[in-house]
């Protein structure tokens, strides 16, 4: 089943609390045998900048040794106009950094149903994809606004 998943960009999982979105991804990832970064989002998440901040960190956590200019321009003290700017420079990190196939799932993006920044952000990383990079959106609801 991964690796027929694994053909397409983007992976959608979409189910009520309860019904195991989760485990499943943990099982994808664990039978993958590949890299995995991983995001849960909560309500900060909203802010675009606390979001791509979490997302940076999930890849580095995965992988150290990348992702650095993001990260530094993020510590430094970005504005939250900065933040499509930011998620393309991260989406052009990736790009250079990394040149495994890995695995990004973010967990939870039902908290962004009303947060329009950070699904603008979110939108230039799913249009932004790169070959080493899958990505599996695990959430309660499908919405356009999600998609």
């Amino acid at each position: 089943m991964l690796s027929d998943a694994l053909e397409y960009e983007v992976v959608v999982v979409s189910a009520p609390a309860g019904y195991g979105k989760s485990t499943l991804a943990i099982d994808w990832a664990d039978g993958a045998g590949i890299p995995v970064a991983w995001l849960s989002l909560d309500r900060q998440d909203i802010d675009p900048l606390v979001f791509i901040t979490n997302l940076v960190g999930a890849v580095r956590a995965a992988f150290p040794d990348a992702l650095d200019d993001v990260h530094q321009r993020l510590v430094g003290g970005a504005n939250p106009s900065d933040a499509s700017t930011l998620i393309g420079q991260f989406v052009a990190s990736v790009h250079r950094d990394i040149d495994d196939l890995f695995l990004m799932v973010i967990d939870v993006v039902h908290v962004l149903k009303a947060a329009d920044e950070t699904l603008a952000a979110l939108d230039t990383l799913v249009r932004g994809l790169l070959l080493s990079m899958r990505l599996y959106l695990l959430s309660r609801t499908v919405r356009s606004r999600l998609m």
